[in-house]
Formats: C-alpha cells, structure tokens, sequence
C-alpha cells in the first residue's frame, strides 16, 4: 500500500510540475499578447487539471485505505506516524510545495489578465469620450485636472 501511494505521490507531482510549466507559458503567452497560444494553453490547462483532480481522489481513496481518517489530524500527520521511513511524507510535502507553486503562478497570471482588461476598458472609454469616474486627468505637466466631456473622439 506504501508502494502505491508513493507512485500516486510521484505522478501527481509530474502533473502538477507540467502544470507550473503550462503556468510559465501562459504568463509568457500573456505578455506578447499571444491570443492562439493562450488558447492553445488554456485547453491543456484545463486537461492537467482534469488530471490532477483525478489523481488527488485516488490518492485520498489509498489514504484512507491505509486507515486515515479525517478526525485524526492532518494527512501529513498520519503519514508521519504511518511511514517511519518518511518517504511518503518527503514526497507528500513535495507535491504540496509544487501545488503551492502552481497556485501562485496562477494568481500571478490572473492579475495579469485583470490588468490587461482594466487597460482595455480604460482604451475603450477614451474612444468613447468617457473619463474615469471621478471625472479627472493628468495635463501635460503632470497634474490633475477635471473635465466634464460629452462627446466621444470617435465616431462609427
């Protein structure tokens, strides 16, 4: 049963290493504003994440298999006790660092998405003729002035 987790521990890992890497790419893809790559990403993104899914009921069912159980304390608790090798709890925490890894290009890469909308939507409203909210822009010197404008600077 250690055996089997531990290959399960191992394939997540792989997985969640080739998700950091399709994290790494989308952020670039992102970046050169590459729209068929980020597609092209996103689709195996999507596939990785099906995967991952997978593998992590798998590996709560060999968990609980082994006698876990949710009352007893943390997975990497009864991993510690179980194993006196450790191997399982070397490889248990490896996987949580990658997945943690995975989490944080993810947000990294969100961010960047919501920038770029703002950006957009920003462009946008100068073409319309709308100012931000409160009404105010810079001036070539720098400081801010207010305007109130009601035409638009484009016209279809």
């Amino acid at each position: 049963m250690h055996r089997e987790l531990l290959d399960q521990l191992n394939a997540e890992t792989t997985l969640a290493k080739t998700m950091a890497k399709a994290l790494d790419d989308e952020r670039d893809a992102l970046a050169n504003s590459d729209i068929g790559q980020i597609d092209h990403i996103s689709q195996t993104k999507r596939s990785l994440l099906e995967k991952l899914e997978t593998h992590a009921r798998a590996r709560l069912q060999l968990v609980t298999s082994m006698g876990y159980r949710r009352e007893s304390g943390t997975v990497r608790q009864f991993l510690a006790q179980k194993d006196p090798s450790q191997a399982l709890l070397q490889n248990w925490d490896r996987l949580n660092r990658q997945l943690q890894l995975c989490s944080d290009k993810n947000q990294v890469n969100g961010r960047i998405i919501s920038l770029s909308q703002r950006k957009t939507e920003m462009a946008l409203n100068v073409l319309r003729g709308q100012l931000p909210k409160n009404n105010s822009a810079y001036n070539r010197l720098g400081k801010m002035t207010h305007h109130q404008c009601g035409s638009s600077i484009s016209s279809a």
